[in-house]
């Protein structure tokens, strides 16, 4: 059957998780995701910042970069930078919120990590303390 690009998906009909069987399923992974608060607007939107920021990361967890980090303006309604950085074991990314003084930041790993490593370098780039952040962590190993 030929695939017709143009064909829309019928999301009603996916059937999500349907036959997973979640003993099956090999738990691996930290996830630390961070909502940092009162962030100042000249840090929101400091491409020079978040550059240094990803690329430093990466070693400070035992990591490598596969990418250099790629960081964009927002749009003229949202304005601030989202960046990204593929690392060797999964991601890093962030999205800057210069209209609400936020910054929100992930990163996944296959391969432990040091979470409170990752929290001191978001203290030191943000320049504000853990207690303007929420932080979530999801760990599966």
């Amino acid at each position: 059957m030929k695939s017709n690009i143009n064909q829309e998906i019928a999301w009603n009909d996916l059937k999500i998780g349907q036959g997973v069987n979640l003993k099956d399923i090999k738990k691996d992974g930290r996830h630390i995701r961070l909502e940092v608060y009162g962030v100042s607007k000249e840090v929101t939107n400091d491409y020079h910042l978040f550059y240094s920021f990803l690329k430093e990361l990466p070693a400070k967890v035992k990591m490598g970069a596969l990418t250099p980090p790629i960081i964009v303006k927002g749009i003229p309604e949202n304005p601030g930078l989202t960046g990204v950085l593929v690392i060797d074991y999964s991601h890093i990314t962030f999205h800057a919120f210069t209209n609400k003084n936020r910054i929100n930041f992930d990163l996944y790993s296959c391969k432990d990590f040091d979470s409170e490593v990752v929290i001191k370098h978001a203290e030191k780039f943000f320049g504000v303390s853990r207690n303007n952040m929420i932080i979530k962590e999801d760990l599966r190993f």
